[in-house]
């Protein structure tokens, strides 16, 4: 069997395998906001409603939008999209990492790629993806995002990208998709940017020279920036954001009106620690080999600007939270895109100098682990 027709059965496989996990989820079944969205799908006009949504509580329109319209009648199509976009991420993390297709790389890849999608703990993947308002705040957003981060990387590394057309109206939308997601790109362009500025500064010898360089090879991927914060102010000038958390801080969070910016982040500090080497440590304990790896490979400056901006972008999604009083009651889902983008990084690292031969032991039993978890997900969502 070729190596691309084994990839494609892999994929089929991992498709099939969601899709029979995505048909067993019913509306409700995840989180009661299913049927808030439901009845009003069922009883108000879509623009109407989204209207009112952002003069008193959200600012993910396109999100909104995109659920009510499959919840009017179409609900049936949820294990199909679901399924589909789920397939999607791992792909799109393998062409961020290897500046490939999938099937244009080892299949060892795809099965990395999709081992550590399902070892992702539970909590974040039936918050973020099984559910079905979840999914359209967290999987479908994600998609985007993803596509937003390759287009970056390839100008990193001085390749065209095909799809550049497509980048230009995701990154004007990514804020009313996810704003925590949109936060993570953001964060990520920007200090790869700033990356390739520096670079730049470093080779050219003439310094009245770099501005003009470094705009005209640069003016893409400013612009997309541009659009993500014209994005980013369009949510914070929301009318429903003081109404929202006035609400949140009586409702889950009393003393949060009360701390200084000081305490928030000291309060943030103690729940990311809390989240990532308490609650969710098996999966730190799982990644631990690869991060540990990543002191003895050789790295070129491209590899060390996609490394620290892959980690401080997913930081800066968990930092972001600091500043919501829903921080302790937004569950699992939050770490989502966190996830996405670490899986990212150390798929990325693993694509160095054939490393990830060295570590194909390891992985299978990652694989195994996965299909553990998602075999007993299963069955705590049948039975």
């Amino acid at each position: 069997m070729s190596q691309k027709l084994k990839s494609f059965l892999i994929i089929i496989i991992y498709f099939f395998v969601l899709y029979v996990i995505f048909s067993y989820i019913g509306l409700g079944d995840l989180g009661t906001d299913d049927f808030y969205f439901k009845e009003a799908a069922d009883t108000q006009g879509v623009i109407g409603f989204l209207n009112h949504r952002y003069n008193t509580w959200s600012t993910r329109i396109l999100s909104e939008f995109l659920l009510i319209t499959l919840l009017r009648n179409s609900l049936w199509l949820f294990p199909l999209i679901a399924s589909l976009c789920s397939v999607a991420i791992p792909l799109l993390i393998i062409r961020l990492s290897t500046g490939k297709a999938f099937w244009k790389t080892d299949t060892i890849y795809l099965i990395a790629s999709f081992a550590f999608m399902m070892i992702i703990p539970v909590a974040v993947r039936v918050g973020g993806e099984y559910w079905i308002t979840g999914a359209f705040n967290y999987l479908i957003p994600t998609i985007p995002a993803l596509i937003i981060l390759i287009y970056f990387r390839d100008w990193i590394y001085n390749k065209k990208n095909k799809f550049s057309w497509l980048v230009f109206p995701l990154a004007l939308l990514m804020f009313i998709l996810n704003e925590q997601i949109a936060f993570a790109i953001l964060i990520t362009g920007t200090i790869m940017a700033f990356s390739k500025l520096v670079l730049l500064i470093k080779k050219e010898k003439n310094k009245k020279l770099i501005l003009k360089k470094y705009l005209k090879a640069s003016f893409k991927q400013l612009i997309i920036l541009v659009f993500l914060i014209i994005g980013l102010i369009f949510i914070l000038k929301a009318p429903g954001n003081e109404i929202r958390i006035e609400s949140e801080i009586g409702t889950w969070f009393p003393e949060f009106a009360d701390m200084s910016l000081l305490d928030k982040i000291i309060n943030g500090v103690k729940w990311l620690v809390s989240s990532f080497f308490f609650k969710h440590k098996v999966s730190l304990l799982l990644f631990l080999p690869f991060i540990i790896l990543f002191k003895f490979f050789k790295k070129d400056n491209k590899s060390i600007i996609i490394f620290i901006s892959l980690f401080l972008g997913a930081l800066a999604s968990q930092v972001l939270m600091f500043l919501s009083p829903t921080i302790y009651a937004s569950g699992d889902r939050i770490h989502y895109i966190y996830f996405i983008m670490i899986n990212a990084l150390l798929l990325s690292l693993l694509s160095k100098n054939q490393t990830i031969n060295l570590m194909k032991p390891y992985i299978y039993i990652l694989l195994l682990f996965g299909i553990y978890l998602q075999g007993n997900t299963f069955y705590n969502l049948v039975f």
